[in-house]
């Protein structure tokens, strides 16, 4: 697998695979209740703010955004979310 070099590339990849994920399973982005971000650096916040905000501005899940480090030096940005179908 090679991963993307940018976080936005990254983010934008994130996304793409969370969404067939979610479809796969029979869910929609609006059924996502709450997101959390990992990110290596925290200007990258600036960054992937805009991105997350096309994908999930009019969703508004709760969401936690964490610096860390991730399991390989060439991730920038992990995204994981939870769905809840009512």
């Amino acid at each position: 697998m090679t991963m993307p070099q940018t976080v936005e590339e990254q983010t934008r990849n994130c996304l793409k695979t969370i969404e067939k994920a979610l479809t796969d399973a029979g869910f929609l982005l609006t059924d996502v209740v709450r997101n959390h971000y990992y990110v290596t650096d925290a200007t990258f916040a600036d960054v992937v703010f805009p991105i997350l905000g096309e994908t999930f501005g009019d969703i508004r899940p709760v969401a936690t955004m964490v610096v860390c480090d991730l399991i390989r030096p060439e991730m920038l940005i992990e995204i994981e979310v939870t769905a809840f179908k009512g």
